[in-house]
């Protein structure tokens, strides 16, 4: 990756040439509306066409709630990004590393930034070969009912082919034609989905209630369909990229053609958005499907029309999101491994890209489901609340990002209590195979633990009692995953007994470091004090000892023999003791430092 780059007068020749050669280049001559479509481009995706399906999940209060909620945040994240492209008088940053590398440095910067950038765009793209795929295999299905089947992996195949020639194309200002087109068909297939539901009105005995039978499957539903509408709404990652192509003088910054643009993409966003979501679940209620086009079947031929759009659409972002990643291949190439900047160097290295992610999409066309695993690295930080590390800077943004872990391990704390059903306790012990839902909490909370260790190697080295802590927990996550394949009901209730003070700890910690310099922070941290170290022993020094015991007398007794391995639950009864004692000793020495400071205070009023 490059390093912040100086102003261009001061750059040589060669580095100007290069400078042009590379994607993101000072080529800045684009216009508001290219910021309005890209933008569209980039954000709406066929995602869209299972907001119906992801209200049925949340009913309407709460469905309407997250919805504008969504809109209204990620707008104003979006434009904070907007605000930061030239905060600096006389420097422009035109990727988001280099954002990054202003607010965290120059090495951290490019640790923090770059891999979740890279885990979105490429992510993405692959899930959009692995969707390309299937909208045209739905598409040969419709208009070809007596054809013999295909296998999706020819159609991936043909969706890759257009890439290998567009991905050709060199920069953001060569692709607006695709842009453009792939913004046109990403609100006429939504005009589709909306307009079909309408004039197939309301569907009879249609039920508005959730569709799951338990409380378990309602609470991990209602998760499920935030994490649809997130997903929907993760555009942020190019913003600074289609920001670099708007020219800006100083009566003129960039940031008001970029911001018309946006409010222009938002109010199209809005019109794909919002009918589809409204109009879908109020024609099918709970019985819709998890793609509002195979619910609406008939006519087929605008079925088909619509798929048809959604491939063209897929297109265009592709290589939108596709575009900054030429750009770090390309940047690291040239500058950093010294190779000319020649056709055939760009022929070659995004050929290779665009093959990586159609073997991908065609080996793992299941990829899709492992965003609930990415998300939790990349895809609601950089577009919930990235921005706000970012905008804040390098002094408070630890803090704060440990206030967006706290928040994110508290979310994906209630995923994981969903998936462990409210059942007798002495029958779930026995270990049944791992069901799907349990796979994805278990999914979940490795992405999660593996978030927060990241979080303590970068910015607390020395909390080496939390490094532990991370690390054997990941290990018994690891081991009931991959290893055993059963227990997950044992693991899973032991990390809900251990998460499910967090969301309290962490306001308490927060409040606690704030507490010498902000009055109300002392107010909160002396108020949870005695509440918290309450619930933190009853939870870890009753329930957490007692579940372990009844753990010990089930495996102990030899009843899970044929499925666990003895080193493995045994592994995670040590795990578990060793967790506890020393979350007892923690506890036990606040509640003496709390004892000794109510004691001192008292003296004081005496004296």
């Amino acid at each position: 990756m490059n390093a912040l780059t100086d102003p261009l007068d001061e750059k040589s020749a060669e580095e100007k040439d290069i400078d042009d050669w590379i994607p993101i280049n000072s080529l800045r001559h684009a216009k508001w509306w290219y910021s309005a479509f890209h933008n569209v481009t980039a954000m709406v995706g066929a995602g869209v066409l299972g907001f119906p399906y992801a209200m049925s999940q949340l009913g309407w209060g709460p469905g309407v709630t997250v919805l504008i909620l969504s809109w209204i945040i990620t707008l104003y994240t979006l434009w904070q990004m907007v605000e930061m492209h030239e905060m600096v008088p006389g420097k422009r940053f035109d990727r988001y590393h280099e954002l990054g590398q202003h607010a965290f440095g120059q090495k951290l910067g490019l640790w923090i930034v770059v891999p979740q950038q890279l885990i979105v765009e490429v992510g993405v793209d692959i899930v959009y070969m692995i969707t390309g795929g299937q909208s045209l295999k739905k598409f040969h299905n419709l208009v070809c009912k007596d054809c013999k089947n295909i296998s999706l992996m020819y159609f991936i195949m043909i969706f890759a082919s257009v890439h290998f020639v567009l991905s050709q194309l060199p920069n953001f200002h060569s692709i607006s034609g695709v842009s453009l087109a792939a913004a046109v068909m990403s609100l006429s297939y939504s005009t589709i989905a909306w307009g079909a539901s309408v004039d197939k009105g309301v569907q009879p005995d249609v039920q508005y209630g959730y569709k799951a039978k338990t409380t378990a499957g309602t609470v991990f539903n209602f998760f499920s369909a935030l994490g649809t509408i997130a997903f929907a709404y993760a555009g942020h990652n190019v913003v600074l990229e289609i920001q670099s192509t708007m020219p800006s003088t100083p009566q003129r910054p960039s940031k008001v053609p970029m911001w018309r643009g946006v409010v222009a993409a938002y109010i199209i966003v809005a019109l794909c958005y919002f009918p589809v979501a409204l109009v879908g679940y109020w024609t099918f209620g709970n019985t819709v499907k998890d793609n509002i086009l195979i619910s609406l079947e008939k006519p087929k031929w605008l079925i088909a029309t619509a798929n048809l759009f959604v491939v063209i659409h897929l297109i265009g972002s592709y290589q939108v999101y596709a575009m900054p990643v030429f750009d770090m291949m390309e940047t690291v190439l040239v500058k950093k491994l010294d190779f000319s900047p020649t056709w055939y160097l760009r022929l070659i290295s995004r050929t290779i890209y665009v093959g990586f992610t159609m073997f991908v999409a065609m080996t793992l066309p299941f990829f899709g489901e492992l965003l609930a695993f990415f998300g939790g690295f990349a895809f609601a930080p950089t577009t919930y609340f990235a921005e706000l590390g970012l905008a804040i800077g390098p002094s408070s943004s630890a803090p704060l990002m440990r206030t967006v872990l706290a928040a994110t391990k508290f979310c994906g704390g209630t995923v994981i209590c969903s998936a462990v059903p409210p059942t007798h306790f002495s029958s779930c012990l026995w270990p049944p195979p791992i069901t799907p839902l349990q796979n994805i909490a278990l999914d979940y909370s490795i992405a999660y633990f593996s978030m927060d260790l990241l979080h303590f190697l970068i910015f607390e080295p020395s909390g080496v009692l939390f490094i532990a802590h991370h690390l054997v927990s990941l290990f018994v996550f690891l081991t009931c995953r991959y290893v055993a394949y059963h227990g997950a009901f044992t693991v899973l209730s032991l990390l809900i007994l251990a998460e499910v003070t967090s969301f309290c700890q962490n306001v308490w910690t927060l409040a606690g470091a704030r507490r010498s310099d902000a009055e109300f922070a002392r107010k909160v941290f002396d108020l949870m004090s005695p509440p918290f170290y309450a619930f933190y022993t009853v939870v870890r020094g009753l329930l957490g000892p007692y579940f372990v015991y009844r753990m010990c007398v089930f495996y102990g007794s030899g009843a899970a023999d044929d499925v666990v391995p003895t080193w493995v639950w045994v592994s995670w009864v040590l795990v578990a003791v060793m967790i506890i004692f020393v979350s007892i000793l923690w506890i036990s020495n606040l509640w003496m430092l709390f004892y000794s400071e109510r004691s001192k205070k008292a003296e004081r009023k005496i004296q």
